[in-house]
């Protein structure tokens, strides 16, 4: 037993049948009203069958499944209940392919529309099984997979005892991104042994190479319990004594090592795990080197104009990368601002056309593609972009935008 004071060496592990008899915690009364606004997160499964140095799962051993009627029981709550996103909290939700399947099947079948389910999954191991049955049967965009990948160097994997095929884990990556019915989160964290400045960037590198809608990085937390914690001292490890327990520098990064990295982390969130420019930062990453470079190349641009990192407006961080980047993105800028929004938005841009222009514009598109003249002056914002038009018509709390061939004014 642990109290304020101690802390018990004994790891508690609570009896699933005596768990399952209990009220269901999916659906209590003070959690209805706001259950759509929030995170349920859910879970099939207790302990973990790896054994990563740094995560208190590892202390847990033995993985133990919950029945399947009681899980069959507790999805039909969710199903029947406002919850948009459910999380599962197993450590790796493809240890076992059958009970995998099982769960995957039965949401399938069941699920509320609106609803998504986000998995932790081991990419480098996941079945062949799973990955078929989700490519045949997963309807789109139902399904997010979070994949912990955290280090590319086998020296760090070797250290934490986190073993893992990185060529096996790039197939099942591509093949789970293929057909675009799954959205992938893709983790690494920085601070981990043997890892330097230079390595963590080539990590980075690796990872970000899989273009996945989100790259999180994360950084590592001496977690109390845990292998990594207690073998501090001997990687050099310096780190806050209060939750979250973050490490400040160990013998391979300094402080001003891990500086630069939250630097990078803060373009990172704000220019492509927000989603909002993705025209553009794809558009980017296929010409550089490094993507990792590039967000701290970024982040030091801010520092030397004096941008806002906090409460700044969304379009001043369009205004920000316009500055940074070379005048061949701005179009795509321009694109990825617009079809942001659900009414008209205000320009941070100089408009392409006069309003003489535009109004020219209008009259011959309507004219030439028949389209409702009415609709355009009243709805659309159009731009010369790429030498054609780009109409967006925000109407009904909607966007629909069209590229049109340019027709003479």
């Amino acid at each position: 037993m642990s109290y304020q004071g101690h802390i018990s060496s004994m790891i508690a592990a609570a009896n699933l049948k005596y768990v399952e008899s209990l009220d269901s915690p999916y659906d209590l009364p003070q959690d209805r009203q706001d259950q759509g606004k929030r995170i349920l997160y859910f879970e099939t499964s207790r302990g973990c069958p790896f054994q990563c140095q740094y995560c208190l799962s590892s202390l847990e051993q033995g993985l133990r499944f919950f029945s399947e009627d009681y899980l069959k029981k507790q999805l039909d709550i969710i199903f029947n209940s406002s919850a948009k996103t459910i999380k599962f909290l197993d450590r790796s939700f493809n240890a076992d392919a059958k009970h995998a399947i099982m769960i995957l099947d039965y949401i399938f079948k069941h699920y509320r529309h609106g609803q998504q389910f986000q998995f932790e999954i081991n990419a480098d191991v996941l079945n062949q099984k799973i990955i078929d049955f989700i490519r045949e049967y997963a309807p789109p965009g139902l399904l997010r997979f979070e994949i912990g990948i955290q280090s590319t160097y086998e020296p760090t994997n070797r250290a934490v005892k986190r073993i893992q095929n990185f060529e096996r884990l790039s197939e099942v990556v591509k093949m789970l991104m293929e057909d675009g019915k799954c959205d992938l989160h893709l983790d690494l964290i920085a601070g981990l042994p043997y890892e330097t400045y230079e390595r963590f960037a080539k990590s980075f590198d690796d990872v970000f190479a899989f273009r996945a809608k989100e790259l999180q990085l994360g950084f590592l937390k001496l977690l109390r319990g845990t292998s990594l914690r207690n073998d501090a001292k001997d990687y050099g490890y310096v780190y806050q004594q209060e939750p979250p327990y973050e490490m400040l520098e160990n013998k391979w990064l300094n402080h001003e090592d891990m500086h630069k990295i939250h630097m990078a982390e803060d373009m990172l969130e704000k220019y492509w795990n927000s989603g909002r420019f993705t025209r553009t930062m794809n558009a980017v990453m296929d010409e550089v080197d490094s993507p990792f470079a590039l967000f701290y190349d970024l982040a030091c641009f801010y520092q030397d104009n004096h941008y806002k990192t906090m409460g700044y407006q969304l379009d001043e961080l369009y205004s920000y990368l316009d500055a940074y980047l070379p005048e061949k993105y701005h179009d795509l800028l321009i694109m990825d601002y617009l079809l942001q929004f659900k009414v008209k938005p205000k320009r941070w841009y100089p408009s392409s056309l006069s309003p003489q222009q535009r109004k020219e514009v209008m009259r011959n598109l309507a004219k030439q593609y028949h389209l409702d003249q009415e609709l355009l002056f009243r709805y659309a914002i159009v731009e010369e972009i790429q030498n054609q038009y780009l109409v967006v018509i925000y109407k009904d709390y909607q966007c629909q935008w069209t590229m049109y061939k340019k027709v003479n004014v």
